[in-house]
Formats: structure tokens, sequence, C-alpha cells
């Protein structure tokens, strides 16, 4: 009986150890990213010229018209589909933009003019100016 209790008590220990070690993981990697690199989208309206800036806080921001499932919205005035792209923070720490397949084809991304329609996904660097439909997007490093 005494042994019982002592293997199930060791399984509770090891099961909250392993529940510790995962918490403690993931806050050294949610503390090294928001130490390495922190950036924002400034998103400039084509037709008003006002400029709204959108923290990237999280890994990943998809990016359309959807109420339901984008994180950054843009107007419907502005050609961009539902899911129009995918911003995403990779293991490397950067982010990299890729255009969302809408159908049978990706939706229309430009970073600096050139076009990433059915490429990998593309790294972002500072200053760089994403076009989606009539909107321009800019991506900036800042410091913390």
């Amino acid at each position: 009986m005494l042994s019982y209790i002592l293997l199930v008590g060791f399984g509770v220990l090891l099961c909250a150890a392993g529940v510790a070690r995962a918490f403690k993981e993931a806050w050294h990697r949610s503390n090294y990213y928001s130490q390495v690199m922190n950036a924002r989208l400034r998103i400039v309206d084509p037709e008003t010229r006002t400029e709204t800036i959108h923290r990237l806080d999280s890994c990943s921001v998809l990016v359309g018209r959807s109420w339901s499932k984008c994180d950054l919205l843009l107007p419907a005035r502005t050609g961009v589909s539902r899911l129009h792209a995918l911003i995403a923070r990779e293991a490397d720490n950067h982010f990299y933009i890729s255009p969302m397949l809408r159908g049978r084809e990706f939706s229309l991304v430009a970073v600096n003019g050139e076009p990433i329609l059915n490429a990998p996904p593309t790294r972002l660097r500072d200053g760089d100016r994403i076009c989606l439909g009539s909107v321009y997007i800019y991506f900036e490093e800042v410091d913390a």
C-alpha cells in the first residue's frame, strides 16, 4: 500500500514538474521574442491618406476583410480578399509574409514592388512596403 502511494505521489510530482517546465519554456520563448524584435505595421488608407499602426504582438497576423477570421481588418473597397495574406514570425525570429490561396489562385501581394504570387514566404525587413490591393502597409522594426 505504501509503495502504491509513493508511486502515485511520484507520478503527480513528475506531472507537476512537466507542467512547470512547459510553462517555463513558454514564458522564456515569449520573453525571448519580446526582447529580440518588436515590429509594427503602418497601414496607409489610399482614399483618406490616414495612417493606422498595428503592433505585431502575436506570432502570426492574418490580413484581410473577414471580421470573424482576420487579425488585421482592411476595408472592402480596397480590393483585398477576405483572407488575403499571412504575416508570421518564424523560428529565426524574423517576420515573413505569404499570400493566401483563394480558389485556385493566390491573392496579389507585392513587397517593394515585387509580386510574391506563388513563392515561398518572403522575409520582411525594416522599411519594406507591402502592397495588398490598393493598401500600402509599411513594416517597421521598433525598439522595445
